[in-house]
C-alpha cells in the first residue's frame, strides 16, 4: 500500500479514536448536556465512522488491483475510439465529432427504450437524485438524462473522448449541473454519492432520527463491464458501498438464451465482450456475488450488433444497502434525554 492511501486511511481512523473516546467520555455526564448538543456530537462520530471506511475501501481497491490485460484500460479504449473500432456505419458518424461510442449509444432501437425507462425511474424518486455515469463515453445518451438528475456526473477513462462531449453538448451542459470527471473506475476513487460528504450530510432531527437524506444516488454503468477483465469488474464493485450509491443500474449485452455468467476474457480480447463466449456479466453472481436488496430488469431489447433474437442488451436496477449515517446512528444508539 502506497504512502499516500496509509495517509489517508489513518487520518479519519485518528480523528474517528479521538471523537469515540470523547463521545464515551460524555456518557458520564449525559444527563447534564443539553439534547441537541449531544446529536452534534453522535453526528461527528458518524460522520468520522464513514469516512474512515471509505477510505479504507478507497485504499483496498485501488492500492492493490493489478490490471491483467496486455495494456492498460486507459489504452485499451483509448484506441477503439482512434479506430472507431464501434462503427458499424459510416453514416451514423458525425465527421464534426468522430469519436464514436458504439451503436448501443446511437441506434434508436437500444438508446429510445433506455431513455424512456430512465427518465421514469429517475422522475420515481421524491426528490432528484444524483446520477454517476461510469463509462460515460461520447454522451449521447448522458446527455439526454441530466433534466432528470440534481446532479450529473459523467466518467470516463479517455480523456478525448470527454472533452468531445463538452463541446457537443455544451448547449445543454451549461443549463444543467453536469460534471466530466477523466479517471479510471478500476484504480481511482469513484465520485462520493449525495450522502456521503460533509456537505450533504446536516445533523438534523430527520437524519439523528436515522431516517438518512431524502436525495439519492444512482450509479449507472451502461455496456463497461462487458469489456471489463473480472479482477477489474470486482475492483469497481468493491467500491460502491463505500460511496452511498442507492441504486446501481447495469446495461450489458448477454445471450437471449440460458448462459453461464462471467467466463473470463479471452487473452487478448481487446473491446470484445463475452457474448462470442456464449456468457455475459451478472454482478450478483459469482466470483462476484454483490449483495443487494433487491434487483430487477428494466428493460430488455435486442442488440443490434448481433442476429436478431441471439443477444440482447439486458439493464438491470439493484437496489444497495447505502453505508449510510443513519446505519451508524442505528449502531451507535441514540441518547434520548434524561428520563
Amino acid at each position: 500500500m502506497s504512502l499516500k492511501y496509509l495517509i489517508s486511511s489513518l487520518t479519519p481512523l485518528l480523528s474517528l479514536f479521538l471523537d469515540v473516546w470523547f463521545l464515551k467520555a460524555t456518557f458520564l455526564v449525559a444527563d447534564c448536556l443539553p439534547l441537541q448538543l449531544w446529536r452534534i456530537l453522535q453526528s461527528r462520530v458518524c460522520f468520522n465512522v464513514l469516512l474512515f471506511k471509505n477510505a479504507q475501501l478507497t485504499a483496498s481497491s485501488n492500492c492493490r488491483v493489478e490490471d491483467p490485460s496486455p495494456d492498460n484500460i486507459e489504452e485499451r479504449f483509448s484506441k477503439v475510439y482512434r479506430t472507431q473500432a464501434w462503427l458499424n456505419d459510416p453514416t451514423e458518424l458525425n465527421p464534426e465529432y468522430p469519436l464514436y461510442s458504439g451503436t448501443g449509444s446511437h441506434v434508436s432501437s437500444v438508446v429510445i427504450p433506455y431513455v424512456c425507462v430512465m427518465k421514469d425511474f429517475l422522475s420515481s424518486f421524491a426528490v432528484r437524485p444524483d446520477v454517476v455515469d461510469l463509462g460515460a463515453g461520447d454522451f449521447n445518451v448522458g446527455s439526454q438524462l441530466v433534466e432528470h438528475a440534481a446532479r450529473y456526473v459523467a466518467v470516463d477513462v479517455v480523456e478525448d473522448v470527454l472533452a468531445q462531449a463538452q463541446m457537443q453538448y455544451a448547449h445543454i451542459i451549461e443549463k444543467h449541473n453536469v460534471e466530466f470527471h477523466h479517471l479510471n473506475i478500476v484504480r481511482e476513487p469513484l465520485p462520493l454519492g449525495y450522502g456521503n460528504s460533509a456537505s450533504s450530510w446536516k445533523p438534523t432531527p430527520a437524519n439523528l432520527r436515522g431516517e438518512g437524506p431524502t436525495r439519492h444516488t444512482v450509479v449507472t454503468i451502461r455496456q463497461v463491464f462487458g469489456h471489463l477483465h473480472n479482477d477489474e469488474i470486482r475492483a469497481v464493485l468493491r467500491k460502491l458501498p463505500g460511496n452511498d450509491y442507492t441504486f446501481l443500474v447495469v446495461t450489458e449485452s448477454v445471450p437471449a438464451e440460458k448462459f453461464v455468467p462471467n467466463q473470463e476474457l479471452s487473452p487478448g480480447a481487446g473491446f470484445r465482450d463475452r457474448v462470442p463466449n456464449r456468457s455475459g456479466v451478472d454482478v450478483t453472481a459469482r466470483p462476484f456475488h454483490l449483495q443487494t436488496e433487491r434487483s430487477w430488469t428494466l428493460l430488455e431489447v435486442d442488440d443490434p450488433d448481433r442476429a436478431p433474437g441471439d443477444t440482447i442488451i439486458r439493464t438491470t436496477i439493484h437496489q444497495l444497502k447505502p453505508l449510510g449515517s443513519h446505519d451508524l446512528v442505528k449502531k451507535f444508539g441514540q441518547y434520548r434525554g434524561p428520563g
